[in-house]
């Protein structure tokens, strides 16, 4: 009775103070805002750290600067807080926690003495080193679920040369994503010839807005995705925009970010932006663009973008008569600032992908990968029994060592100690006749030699092993021999060649 009176009271105890809490929490003001802010390229650290500065809002603004892609729109910062509820959703949320509360300790003073709400402290595992090797793998393989039966068909091991790790070296270096190059031009006021055009360092604030919106700006000489072509070494710009998702990469030629300081510049830039099959324009130019201005045989899509007063656009949209049709943008569309970027950016993508579709043969990155993998796995495909599949698998046999007693398995069981020893004789003859090869054409009398002197060898511990070079079996095989003749046969002019069937009806 003590001990629940003890319990009884903790419980109250509590009650008491949860209660202070609440209490304070809704009479209290709303926290205020910090006094200042960390640059948004500084990481907030303990070392940084001071009272009127606020860690998670720091956090928050930092990770939105550097990572824009976690950005719900790219003009919204993540440290924004959320805007306020009305008096009466705010009224009946705060109902519901209090009620929620009301019940939970309803609860605990009910069941305070049950052996269920005495929960000991969990201590944490200890960690186990596994007693043999490849332990972790096993286990790994049999969760997933790939040691039944009814998986054997879709899974096979291989054999491990050479070749097998090059092709991999191959894959690995793969597309993962689908990749797009997309040229982006700026036209001032009044500029009608390529020159003007492409010599173009810089564009309005207009323009500039709308690229960072696009895509985020990231270092050519330290961007490990997709480059599009521009070069590291800073001949094809410092930073390129550039957007990417789970699925997509896409590099932006922009032509106000590349150099064109000399004759060479400006012909790597024209190459550059005339490679690209799909062009987008932003003209502040009276007249409308001509598509011949930048002459080239690709820019199959351009889409060409107007400023119109109150921040709207209107978009021209043209294309070759074999590209089909794509959207969201459709031509003569007029539309606001805040989603011209987005729009123009998703419309310029599935143009390209429009183009794409009309190639001959062409196929999609996962297609290729998939092809690949199979293609690697026809090739080097060991054929293995289940049993045998499982066995290596599960105990894979090491490499044997020279200075060891035997070959051991990874379990770290000999397979002199496994019952039915290779030293026993029963199983020497066994042994023996699987060394000799089954494809031979040799006579019985020539069978029986050789299982003889597999036999011998045995006992003396000499065994062939297959190598690199032999793919036939593990049992040599003579050498055949070679004739040193070589050139066709020639046929003896004296033998005359035989009649045709029409003179033989003739006679």
């Amino acid at each position: 009775q003590a001990e629940n009176r003890g319990a009884v009271d903790l419980v109250l105890s509590n009650t008491r103070i949860e209660d202070s809490m609440l209490n304070s929490c809704v009479i209290g003001v709303v926290p205020q805002h910090t006094l200042r802010h960390r640059s948004p390229h500084l990481l907030p650290t303990y070392d940084n750290s001071a009272d009127d500065l606020d860690n998670l809002d720091d956090l928050l603004q930092y990770i939105g600067e550097t990572s824009p892609e976690c950005l719900e729109s790219l003009d919204t910062p993540r440290n924004i807080p959320a805007p306020s509820l009305n008096s009466e959703l705010e009224q009946e949320a705060m109902s519901s926690v209090v009620n929620q509360r009301f019940l939970e300790q309803d609860f605990i003073s009910r069941n305070a003495t049950q052996p269920m709400m005495q929960v000991k402290y969990a201590k944490r595992a200890n960690y186990k080193t596994p007693s043999t090797s490849f332990q972790h793998c096993r286990l790994l393989f049999s969760q997933l679920g790939l040691a039944g039966w009814e998986r054997r068909s879709q899974l096979n091991l291989l054999d491990k040369n050479e070749k097998l790790l090059r092709e991999l070296r191959n894959l690995d270096t793969q597309k993962c994503r689908e990749t797009h190059k997309i040229a982006v031009i700026y036209v001032a006021q009044g500029q009608e010839d390529k020159n003007s055009i492409l010599s173009n360092t810089c564009g309005s604030q207009l323009y500039e807005d709308f690229i960072s919106g696009l895509a985020w700006e990231v270092e050519l000489e330290s961007h490990t995705g997709f480059m599009g072509g521009l070069q590291r070494n800073k001949t094809t710009g410092v930073t390129a925009p550039y957007y990417a998702t789970s699925f997509t990469e896409v590099i932006f030629h922009v032509s106000t970010r590349m150099p064109c300081s000399s004759n060479e510049a400006l012909l790597q830039k024209t190459r550059h932006l005339g490679n690209d099959e799909v062009h987008i324009v932003w003209s502040e130019h009276s007249r409308d663009y001509r598509r011949g201005i930048i002459p080239t045989e690709f820019c199959d899509v351009l889409i060409v973008i107007y400023p119109l007063p109150h921040k709207l656009y209107r978009i021209q949209v043209s294309r070759k008569s074999e590209v089909p049709y794509f959207g969201p943008l459709f031509n003569e569309a007029v539309v606001s600032h805040n989603v011209l970027a987005g729009l123009v950016r998703a419309t310029a993508i599935s143009a390209s992908r429009a183009k794409r579709s009309m190639l001959h043969f062409y196929q999609q990155y996962y297609e290729e990968r998939s092809r690949s993998l199979e293609t690697i796995m026809r090739n080097h495909k060991n054929a293995s029994t289940f049993e045998e599949f499982a066995a290596q698998v599960y105990s894979p046999v090491q490499t044997p060592s020279p200075f060891s007693q035997g070959p051991t398995r990874a379990s770290g069981v000999s397979c002199r100690s496994v019952e039915g020893s290779c030293q026993q004789p029963s199983n020497i003859t066994t042994l023996a006749a699987a060394l000799i090869d089954s494809h031979t054409s040799a006579s019985t009398h020539n069978m029986r030699g050789r299982l003889q002197t597999d036999v011998s060898r045995l006992r003396e511990g000499r065994v062939w092993f297959m190598g690199e070079s032999d793919q036939h079996g593990i049992s040599p095989r003579p050498l055949k021999k070679l004739s040193l003749k070589t050139g066709p046969k020639r046929m003896n002019p004296s033998l005359t060649p035989p009649d045709s069937p029409t003179s033989r009806r003739s006679k």
